[in-house]
């Protein structure tokens, strides 16, 4: 099963330099899309968050943004 949603590769919108999000569809049971956003406070680090809660940290954008959507999944059932 994890094969079907492992090569999900998201479009990102860059909201600054060191900033970006993707926004999923509203959810049906919530009023609001669920925002993912990467986040670069500092050289080689990357912060993961999920509707502002944060997730992870990464080495590289690479591996943020390729694990976004699987951490996503994880992240939504666990509601």
């Amino acid at each position: 099963m994890a094969g079907a949603t492992s090569n999900i590769r998201w479009d990102w919108q860059r909201v600054t330099t060191r900033h970006w999000r993707h926004d999923i569809g509203k959810s049906p049971t919530k009023y609001h899309y669920d925002v993912v956003e990467i986040m670069l406070p500092r050289k080689d680090t990357w912060l993961l968050y999920i509707n502002a809660d944060y997730i992870a940290t990464f080495n590289t954008w690479e591996e943020a943004a390729g694990a976004a959507p699987m951490l996503y999944s994880l992240h939504k059932d666990s509601q």
